[in-house]
């Protein structure tokens, strides 16, 4: 049976429940243990933009801004609790979000047992539910989660977004989920063989956020490309390359748009006005942080783009990421991706 709208919407409120519940216990650690004030990094900039309207370091961060200037207005803390609230908040949605997806894969839930009259039992009613409980549990106390979400930073919602993009990219695995509505868009191609538009404008739809997290991180770029790739090789195989790759590219064009929000925030001379980005030139200058070591993990680097130094970059990604997620946690990411090509049948 194919995945519909009306099925997800269906198990909407079963599905509410374990994730309001990992919501909740993740930011009552949050909350708990968040800085009473400035915390260390770039958080007080950051507290500091948000509450002017300021240009923080390059890129930027429009988006930050915007929506932390919002949480200004909470009427408790002074301007570096509230951004640190605001931290907590995306970081637990972050959690929440991964428990939803890791439901909705249905990678690791037992096939459970059922009552005489058919009715599913409580045994696996809540068997069904701990996996992406414990995911996003796993996840939102995970030390560098937990750092990053009791005080200012641009990770928590970049997070957010994140496993936002995860969600979406399960429902393509899915039976069915390369079509929304199942075997009824099926039969809805035109005369021609033409792929259903609610194929291309979710295809677009994804990418659009997919911009959106280059937004709030630029290393979204190294989440979003191999994912968008794994998605590709599942879509109607009549959806032909050019589409995709014309869709895709709108949809990243359109997320990328907050990043005009800069000028008129420096038009407005706020004290914190990193690079001056009034003009398209100065702007371009701070979107690629063409001053500030654009590309660079090491500063030896910073101006050089030789073999030496790209060899060196790469040697810093990689202890960064054995580092970060360790070697188990890179070879279980793997493992995950085979199994979803062969569940998918592409491998």
């Amino acid at each position: 049976m194919g995945l519909s709208y009306a099925r997800v919407l269906q198990q909407a409120p079963r599905a509410a429940l374990p994730a309001l519940v990992t919501f909740t216990a993740a930011l009552a650690v949050y909350f708990r243990t968040l800085y009473p004030t400035v915390g260390p990094g770039d958080s007080g900039e950051l507290a500091l933009a948000a509450a002017t309207l300021g240009v923080p370091h390059p890129p930027g961060y429009p988006l930050y801004v915007l929506v932390g200037r919002a949480f200004e207005s909470l009427p408790f803390g002074d301007p570096a609790a509230r951004a640190n609230v605001m931290s907590a908040c995306f970081g637990a949605l972050a959690a929440a979000t991964l428990c939803l997806g890791v439901r909705r894969a249905g990678l690791c839930f037992p096939p459970g047992v059922q009552g005489p009259a058919g009715r599913l039992t409580v045994w696996r009613t809540v068997g069904e539910e701990i996996p992406g409980v414990a995911a996003g549990l796993l996840f939102a106390y995970s030390l560098a989660a937990w750092r990053v979400s009791i005080r200012a930073e641009v990770f928590a919602p970049f997070a957010f977004v994140c496993a936002l993009l995860l969600l979406g990219a399960v429902s393509w695995f899915l039976p069915g989920g390369q079509e929304p509505g199942g075997e009824r868009a099926a039969g809805e191609r035109g005369a021609a063989g033409e792929t259903p538009r609610p194929v291309a404008r979710r295809w677009g739809r994804w990418w659009l956020l997919a911009g959106v997290g280059i937004v709030c991180h630029q290393s979204m770029l190294f989440f979003a490309a191999p994912l968008g790739v794994a998605i590709g090789s599942v879509l109607p195989r009549d959806f032909s390359l050019v589409r995709r790759v014309a869709w895709a590219a709108a949809g990243l064009a359109a997320g990328l748009l907050p990043y005009l929000l800069l000028i008129p925030l420096s038009l407005r001379d706020p004290g914190l006005d990193w690079g001056d980005p009034e003009t398209v030139e100065r702007l371009l200058a701070v979107v690629t942080r063409r001053e500030f070591g654009a590309t660079t993990l090491t500063a030896d680097a910073a101006s050089s783009y030789d073999a030496a130094a790209l060899s060196r970059q790469a040697e810093a990604l990689g202890v960064g990421l054995t580092r970060h997620l360790s070697w188990a946690g890179l070879g279980g990411a793997m493992l995950c991706g085979i199994f979803l090509c062969r569940r998918s049948g592409r491998l």
